[in-house]
């Protein structure tokens, strides 16, 4: 569950952790569940990605460049589609995350 934590507004400081009105939840702030479901659905789908990209992708390198005839080039710039798939996801999870 996704949850916003809001601070004080006069010292700057968060409040306190006992407190129940602290965390609001993306559904409290009007979301439909189907579209947190969607969003939960596809964050899922991309982890996975991650981890299929992790594993996967240099285990088969070896098969990849023969079945395509690339060469150590064109495999090492394959491979590094990956940490640029990081990068975009480390640029867009903030702002899903303030939303959702």
């Amino acid at each position: 569950m996704v949850a916003l934590k809001l601070t004080d507004h006069e010292g700057g400081e968060n409040m306190s952790d006992d407190d129940d009105e602290s965390l609001l939840v993306a559904r409290d702030l009007g979301y439909p569940e189907w579209q947190l479901s969607l969003v939960r659905k596809f964050i899922f789908f991309l982890v996975m990605l991650v981890n299929l990209d992790h594993g996967a992708m240099p285990a088969a390198n070896v098969y990849i460049k023969k079945d395509f005839g690339i060469d150590e080039a064109q495999i090492g710039v394959l491979m590094a589609l990956v940490f640029l798939g990081f990068t975009f996801g480390a640029i867009i999870t903030p702002c899903l995350s303030r939303t959702f």
